[in-house]
């Protein structure tokens, strides 16, 4: 009936698992690699997809997380307009800053690309730094806790967050409630959560098997071999990647660059992977 030009990877897993998490069947899905149905949480941490679930009641299809996920997107430029206009006091300007996210070609691609759950942390962790400005304590975490749910490795951008929080804008116990929370729910998602389901460890870690094999193995090996880091993060694809992220909103480091190096671990976790489509957009 329609022609959605997508197939298991991964709107395929998406829909299966909200659809049968719809069902009663919490998180279930069929993995090609154990050729059974497991949970999805031994793939990824990303339950917030049972919030998806109770619309499948209404209708069931994959229709429902893509427009799902594209209002969700797109808020972010509502979170960004209001940020604009609390720093700049310009409502012009708020709207080129809003306007220049919606027309960022990595956010189009990224809600173009089927669905993924961590697609939407962007919006709520934009949301979540407006409520932060606001000095709205609840709205804040709550934000903070959806992104959370949206991928394990989240937990270590909420991190820097909390960090920039108590450093840059001096907001100290908050701060490091915020740093505390992200850092908890990573270690807990990556390294309890999903070996448990998966009985083994993160199938993700093969990609950075040159650092080493074991979560711990893998820190050790990237401080251990800084040669190593500098061949992965200038090879021609990762400069060409890096160019395409960075190069259109360049000018806008000069307005606060701290706040770019929330986005390290994102980055760097596509740099050092042996798996060359992380460096694709």
């Amino acid at each position: 009936m329609y022609a959605l030009n997508s197939y298991y990877y991964d709107l395929g897993i998406m829909n299966q698992t909200v659809y049968n998490t719809s069902r009663g069947y919490f998180l279930e899905m069929t993995n090609q690699e154990f050729r059974k149905n497991i949970s999805r949480l031994a793939i990824h941490f990303d339950p917030i997809l049972a919030l998806f679930a109770p619309f499948y009641w209404v209708f069931s299809g994959p229709e429902i997380l893509l427009i799902g996920q594209t209002i969700i997107l797109a808020s972010g430029a509502l979170a960004i307009f209001l940020i604009g206009r609390k720093i700049l006091k310009d409502k012009k300007m708020a709207l080129v800053f809003a306007c220049s996210y919606l027309f960022f070609w990595p956010v189009q691609r990224a809600n173009l690309f089927d669905f993924h759950a961590v697609t939407l942390a962007t919006a709520f962790i934009l949301w979540a730094i407006y409520f932060s400005l606001q000095k709205s304590r609840l709205p804040t975490l709550l934000f903070i806790f959806l992104a959370l749910l949206t991928k394990e490795h989240v937990g270590l951008i909420i991190f820097l967050y909390g960090l920039y929080l108590i450093f840059i804008k001096k907001d100290k116990g908050f701060g490091f409630l915020v740093s505390f929370l992200g850092i908890v729910f990573f270690f807990i998602s990556f390294f309890i959560i999903i070996p448990y389901f998966r009985q083994q460890t993160h199938f993700a870690l093969k990609y950075y098997s040159d650092f080493g094999d074991t979560p711990s193995g893998l820190v050790i090996g990237i401080i251990k071999n800084p040669k190593l880091i500098i061949k992965y993060l200038f090879q021609p694809e990762s400069l060409k990647y890096l160019a395409r992220l960075f190069l259109p909103f360049l000018p806008y480091f000069v307005f606060s660059p701290l706040i770019v190096f929330l986005s390290l671990p994102e980055i760097l976790i596509n740099l050092l992977s042996a798996n060359p489509n992380m460096r694709e957009i």
